[in-house]
């Protein structure tokens, strides 16, 4: 019994040794992540303004082509920013999982 406890001891030691610069990796990008979607937000703001300002050009002067262009481009920048989001938030549960092995 006492045999079993030793091994499992040993393997979660090795887990934690292993998993330590894993967790160091994802929390450098996550921090990383953060900053970036911060800067970008801040952009993709000024981009947006820009792009509707070109929106509201081109709807007054009736060129209906350049407003779908335009339109495009507002919507990939939406969507840019969201899927960094959703990278940030999925980094942030990849870490709190292995910090809950790492404390197990």
């Amino acid at each position: 019994m006492w045999l079993i406890k030793i091994f499992k001891w040993i393997a979660k030691l090795f887990l934690k040794i292993l998993l330590l610069p894993v967790l160091l990796v994802l929390e450098v990008l996550s921090i990383f992540s953060k900053i970036i979607l911060g800067i970008g937000s801040a952009a993709a703001g000024l981009i947006l303004t820009l792009l509707l300002a070109c929106i509201i050009m081109e709807l007054i002067s009736q060129y209906w082509i350049g407003v779908g262009v335009f339109f495009g481009f507002a919507v990939a920048v939406v969507l840019i920013i969201f899927g960094a989001g959703l990278i940030d938030v999925l980094l942030e549960g990849v870490v709190s999982a292995i910090m809950e092995v790492m404390v197990w």
